[in-house]
């Protein structure tokens, strides 16, 4: 831990759903941004099955707004925002899901995901960090996974009955 991030020229974030671009990912975008990296973002679904925000209206228009509204504001490049089912990623092959992450991922230098568990245990987050790492064996990039301490997520399990899932600070690069 406290090494510097390493220097990409583009960066290609694949997340699962609108808000984890910024829920988790939104700080090491914004570094990698300031650093003068060239930043993409794939996100399968339009998060239409969430249980936050009912009360707005249609969900998958509202998230679609507001991941246009942070992609500006993260200052990324390129959104490409898929229309995957919301809560059943897990359940579309990984192979076609992978492929979706090569079309965008042409060009790039590595690609940012969330961590193998999903980070919160959320199958689509998981289904999308696989889907990931296979594009990145086919396409010979290195993929960097977000990750939290094990004493964090112990701390928000416990705090917020979550199923956050972390890691041994030992094992975290930057």
């Amino acid at each position: 831990m406290g090494e510097s991030p390493p220097t990409i020229n583009r960066l290609v974030a694949v997340c699962a759903h609108p808000d984890d671009e910024s829920f988790g990912l939104g700080a090491v975008l914004t570094a990698y941004r300031v650093a003068g990296t060239e930043i993409s973002l794939l996100c399968f679904t339009r998060g239409e099955a969430s249980t936050l925000g009912m009360e707005v209206g249609d969900l998958a228009t509202v998230r679609s707004r507001e991941l246009a509204l942070a992609a500006a504001a993260l200052g990324i490049r390129d959104v490409l925002l898929l229309d995957y089912p919301d809560g059943g990623l897990a359940g579309i092959p990984l192979d076609i899901l992978a492929t979706e992450v090569v079309r965008m991922a042409e060009g790039a230098d590595a690609l940012l995901v969330f961590d193998e568990g999903g980070i919160t245990g959320h199958p689509d987050h998981m289904q999308a960090t696989a889907a990931a790492e296979m594009a990145a064996v086919w396409l010979g990039l290195p993929v960097y996974g977000w990750a939290i301490p094990q004493d964090v997520a112990t701390t928000l399990n416990e705090e917020f009955g979550t199923a956050f899932v972390g890691r041994d600070p030992a094992t975290l690069a930057f």
